[in-house]
């Protein structure tokens, strides 16, 4: 049985990440631009380890792609629309093999 201090901070992160992914997003103006073919529950499916194209059949082409110098991937399949929308972000990260190694899923409040 876990100690009652460890189930109280277990709560309050279920408690945090529900209000910050469905309970602010459904009472606040939405103004994010999502790719065609993202699908939020594929989304919330993709597992580590996915190659780029089983993660492009899944949700389609993003709105933009970035490599960087340390050879991670970004795919970004949301954007905002308006610099003063609150929006959602919807990223997949990949490793310099390919592989996803993330998923970002936020709620930004402008």
């Amino acid at each position: 049985m876990l100690p009652r201090m460890a189930v109280a901070k277990v709560a309050h992160a279920v408690l945090i990440v529900l209000l910050a992914d469905f309970i602010l997003p459904s009472v606040m103006s939405d103004g994010t631009q999502y790719a065609s073919g993202f699908d939020e529950s594929r989304f919330r499916e993709l597992q580590r380890g996915a190659s780029m194209g089983e993660v492009k059949r899944a949700l389609g082409e993003p709105l933009l792609q970035k490599t960087f110098a340390d050879g991670e991937t970004v795919f970004y399949y949301t954007r905002q629309q308006d610099e003063r929308d609150n929006y959602r972000l919807r990223n997949v990260v990949f490793d310099r093999s390919g592989r996803v190694v993330r998923r970002v899923a936020e709620f930004y409040i402008d």
